[in-house]
């Protein structure tokens, strides 16, 4: 079964935030950030061939 795509979530300290979420859930993370031109990294939430969703952690985005 595929796994589902995916979420983001957005964070100030995105380093404290990767932090947490691998010792919080064994998450992993992979850095898009040379084909996104900003801060984001990929989640990987477990393994492919088990059910789950992978998403993304950028960088806040300013509210105007």
């Amino acid at each position: 079964m595929s796994r589902v795509v995916h979420f983001e979530i957005q964070a100030d300290d995105v380093e404290r935030a990767k932090t947490f979420y691998a010792a919080a859930f064994d998450w992993s993370f992979e850095d898009y950030g040379q084909f996104t031109g900003s801060t984001y990294w990929g989640i990987v939430t477990g393994p492919e061939d088990q059910p789950g969703i992978n998403g993304a952690l950028q960088t806040s985005i300013p509210l105007s």
